[in-house]
């Protein structure tokens, strides 16, 4: 049985079909960089996990630069690590505008 939260919502099932999917593809994208920052500081994932678990996406980009800036030598790679942290951010505003958009139902 299907059950329509277009009543409870003011959105059609293909629009929060769409907004579950940029939901499951952000995660995909937020522990993409988790695990980049864990590589980067030669973590394992146990403790990877137990330094990024806990911390907003504006700190786990920070602690990415951060130690982009303390452990990676080439200037090349430090700029492309750099415009990855950049798309990041850009990302999680997207994600944020439509995810958490104010919708009032029957305006």
């Amino acid at each position: 049985m299907s059950v329509s939260y277009t009543k409870y919502t003011g959105l059609t099932s293909e629009q929060l079909a769409g907004i579950g999917f940029a939901a499951v593809a952000w995660n995909g994208i937020e522990v993409g960089l988790s695990a980049l920052t864990w590589e980067l500081a030669r973590w394992p994932k146990e403790v990877g996990q137990l330094v990024t678990t806990d911390l907003g996406n504006v700190s786990k980009t920070d602690l990415f630069l951060n130690l982009v800036g303390l452990l990676v030598k080439g200037e090349k790679l430090k700029e492309e690590c750099g415009d990855l942290a950049m798309l990041f951010n850009n990302l999680r505003e997207r994600r944020n505008a439509l995810i958490h958009s104010n919708v009032i139902p029957g305006t």
